[in-house]
């Protein structure tokens, strides 16, 4: 839905790459694995469902976007990779308390997610977005004004 704004075609879903997202959410870290995908990754409580934080991926990271001076930053990087133009395939995984009863730890906080309280997300593109020195090209403008989505968030 939200690379239709931007005059792209939808993902294709690719089962290989939601097995593996499946296998890395198993290690309850939530870190970016090796894999040579492109990443997303979220974790959240169990108050907001997985889709409305992936939802919330590109809605809040949208109106952050600076089109004048493309490039990455770590307020827009789920966003540029969700719309990157070139990337045609993602697969998803979800992971629960279920499977993971200690908790999921961020390493760089030290902090652990309880397990009766947290879901976390990873999903990977390929071909992979966020590539330095090409972003005027694969981040294309929204065929909505930006001012018009920004506005209802």
């Amino acid at each position: 839905m939200y690379r239709a704004l931007y005059g792209e075609v939808p993902l294709t879903w690719s089962t290989n790459m939601a097995s593996w997202a499946t296998k890395w959410a198993a290690n309850c870290v939530f870190m970016h694995s090796p894999y040579p995908w492109g990443e997303n990754l979220a974790i959240g409580y169990a108050t907001a469902s997985p889709g409305q934080v992936a939802s919330e991926f590109y809605t809040y990271e949208v109106c952050s976007y600076n089109y004048s001076n493309p490039g990455f930053a770590e307020n827009t990087g789920h966003f540029t990779q969700i719309i990157w133009a070139s990337t045609t395939s993602v697969g998803c995984a979800i992971t629960t308390s279920s499977t993971c009863p200690n908790g999921v730890l961020d390493p760089t906080s030290n902090h652990v997610y309880p397990s009766s309280s947290f879901y976390m997300l990873v999903c990977e593109y390929d071909p992979p977005g966020n590539v330095w020195g090409e972003y005027s090209m694969e981040v294309p403008p929204m065929t909505l004004p930006p001012l018009v989505l920004c506005s209802r968030t």
